[in-house]
């Protein structure tokens, strides 16, 4: 899941709108035996914003990781 700096937010690249994010999520977990989610947020997105997202996650059974923009560097300068 991804919050870009212009608030879009996507899910496995598919756009989905925060306000349906929450019956997004259950239905995308309800089947899944891993329910792990990855969050994604552009540097400049308020704490607040990150913490719904995990809100909606927690409330569709998520286990939740976090991907900082220092481990995206890090992961792209080990290509």
């Amino acid at each position: 899941m991804e919050l870009t700096a212009d608030r879009k937010l996507a899910v496995n690249k598919v756009s989905v709108p925060m306000a349906n994010l929450s019956d997004y999520l259950r239905n995308l977990f309800e089947s899944r035996t891993d329910k792990t989610m990855f969050i994604i947020g552009a540097p400049d997105v308020r704490y607040q914003e990150i913490m719904d997202i995990i809100d909606a996650g927690v409330g569709a059974g998520a286990k939740i990781g976090i991907i900082t923009e220092g481990m995206q560097q890090e992961a792209a300068a080990a290509r």
